[in-house]
């Protein structure tokens, strides 16, 4: 600072001093030689000298001293008037006070995050400022904070706990770009909020087709979650809800697909703020059961195919051997159970009887597994055919067929389903077996005069009786189209002929799977009962050596509503 020469000369003098609003004295200094006395002045609109008082002190010496002065004092000019024995001297003006202004953290003091992801704070403040930051108090075990600097708070904030929130204290202290003022700390409490879950055991269940969902209602590790879902499904599955909110409603879910189908419930859950993980609830649409050669019909009951169902019709499920009916619920389905066909007899012999039928519109089953017994057919002989094997599915048992009779007082009256024909010539046999009541009917009676045998009987009518030298007429079964087709099962099989000229004719087979019998000419035209009908095996003609034919295995059939 330049000044006056003369008795007391000023050596020089601070040009500026700058202080942080608040934060306590500063001086100026002027440096002079001489016998001195001092005097320091202020600019308002002119030079003025300034007392002891307010903020000044030591005003009449070297040293100015300002203490705490106010931001309006910022830019005041300062200079000094040293007097000597010779004459005065005066500082050039240029001493000037900067107060700088004390930065204030400017955020609000409290936030929320959810655990797992950061509060993501911009700091802000009164000022231009940089920031540090160091930990407070820490609630619930929150972890993931540490001090640091920098202009933005965004550590990855873990709470531990499954339904109580924590918190954790950001201490902040600002200080400023221009004089590098530090203000006031500033603490911001970030509450920390669990993330909610679903906790739902188990996540799934299981309906069959056409049948009612459980209602599920949704619940959480944290009180108060709500909860929003979206819906997806396999090929073929309908009537479900596609999205919503809360609980899981009951519904009423289809499938035409072949196969067990599913919806799929994407559930995400939500509380004070924070989204959990999206979890998925399964719904599986079961076909109503499974077991034997699978088929649909269409809403008739006709048309049958392999795949895929008809909407509104049918499936069947068809047994030509021995297996299990599965049903996935309980319900009412419609049965027809046919027993094997018993064979035909050689030698004056009569018809195989048609297996036992049993058909039950409404059977009642329940979500277990049913052995299914499918009977075989009896066996044609010479002598001594065989009565046919039952045929069971739950409950119901169809009675194998009785065996056509044979010549001689050793083949005793027998039961089956249906009955066997009469033998011809021997008046011990020339009755026919018997058949159960309900299942089947009698066998025909044989021929007293020329030998020729009786036909079965099938489920439908009693075999024929033997004419003269023609053999009986199998009795016809019955007729269903519980396959999609309608088919007779259960029929008897033809008595054999008189084998005496003039031959007579074989007797015809019954419809519903017999066999046909033996003409009396030849030892040829002997016939089997057909494979899953239950037919009864065709007889051979008198005086042959030709065996009877065998019975036809049964059949169980199953069908029910889509």
């Amino acid at each position: 600072v330049a000044a006056d020469t003369g008795c007391a000369v000023i050596l020089g003098a601070v040009e500026l001093t700058a202080t942080c609003f608040g934060s306590g004295a500063v001086s100026f200094t002027v440096t002079a030689t001489g016998g001195l006395t001092y005097q320091w002045q202020e600019f308002i609109i002119s030079w003025n000298n300034v007392a002891n008082a307010g903020v000044y002190s030591n005003v009449n010496t070297a040293i100015l001293t300002i203490t705490n002065p106010p931001l309006s004092m910022n830019a005041n000019k300062y200079r000094c008037v040293v007097s000597g024995t010779c004459t005065n001297t005066t500082s050039d003006g240029e001493a000037t006070l900067s107060v700088n202004p004390i930065p204030l953290v400017t955020n609000a003091a409290t936030t929320t995050t959810c655990s797992g992801t950061g509060p993501n704070i911009s700091l802000t403040s009164s000022l231009p400022s940089n920031f540090s930051w160091t930990i407070g108090t820490i609630t619930g075990g929150i972890t993931g904070a540490s001090a640091s600097s920098g202009v933005t708070i965004n550590q990855t904030l873990i709470n531990p706990s499954n339904d109580t929130a924590g918190s954790i204290q950001y201490i902040v202290t600002p200080t400023s770009t221009a004089g590098s003022c530090v203000g006031a700390a500033f603490t911001i409490t970030v509450t920390v909020n669990p993330t909610p879950t679903v906790t739902n055991t188990p996540l799934a269940q299981s309906i069959c087709l056409g049948g009612n969902t459980t209602l599920v209602t949704l619940t959480s590790n944290v009180s108060g979650t709500t909860f929003a879902w979206t819906a997806s499904a396999t090929s073929g599955v309908s009537g479900f809800t596609t999205s919503g909110s809360g609980t899981i409603p009951v519904q009423t879910i289809y499938t035409s697909a072949s196969t067990a189908g599913t919806v799929t419930y994407a559930i995400t859950p939500t509380a004070n703020g924070c989204a959990g993980s999206v979890t998925n609830y399964v719904t599986t649409v079961n076909l109503f059961a499974t077991g034997g050669t699978i088929t649909y019909t269409d809403a008739s009951g006709l048309n049958p195919r392999s795949s895929p169902p008809y909407s509104g019709g049918y499936t069947v499920h068809a047994f030509t051997s021995s297996g299990t009916f599965t049903p996935n619920c309980s319900g009412n389905v419609e049965v027809l159970v046919v027993a094997g066909g018993g064979g035909g007899a050689g030698r004056h012999g009569g018809g195989g009887g048609a297996g036992g039928l049993i058909y039950n519109s409404s059977f009642a089953v329940t979500a277990q597994a049913y052995a299914t017994t499918i009977g075989a057919g009896g066996n044609g002989s010479v002598d001594y055919a065989t009565n046919g094997s039952n045929s069971v599915f739950g409950s119901l048992t169809a009675i194998g067929g009785a065996r056509g009779r044979t010549y001689g007082p050793g083949d005793a009256q027998a039961t089956g389903g249906s009955g066997g024909g009469g033998a011809g010539e021997s008046p011990d046999s020339q009755s026919p077996n018997l058949g159960t009541s309900g299942q089947g009917n009698n066998g025909g009676q044989a021929s007293s005069t020329y030998e020729a045998g009786g036909g079965g009987g099938g489920a439908g009518a009693a075999g024929g009786n033997a004419s003269v030298k023609n053999g009986g007429a199998g009795g016809n079964g019955l007729a269903y189209s519980i396959s999609g087709t309608s088919k007779y099962y259960a029929g008897g099989g033809g008595g054999g002929a008189s084998g005496v000229s003039p031959y007579g004719t074989a007797g015809a087979a019954g419809l519903g799977g017999g066999g046909r019998g033996g003409d009396g000419y030849t030892d040829a035209g002997v016939t089997a009962g057909t494979p899953n009908t239950g037919g009864g095996g065709g007889a051979s003609r008198t005086y042959s050596n030709v065996p009877g034919a065998g019975g036809g295995s049964g059949i169980v059939i199953i069908r029910y509503h889509n």
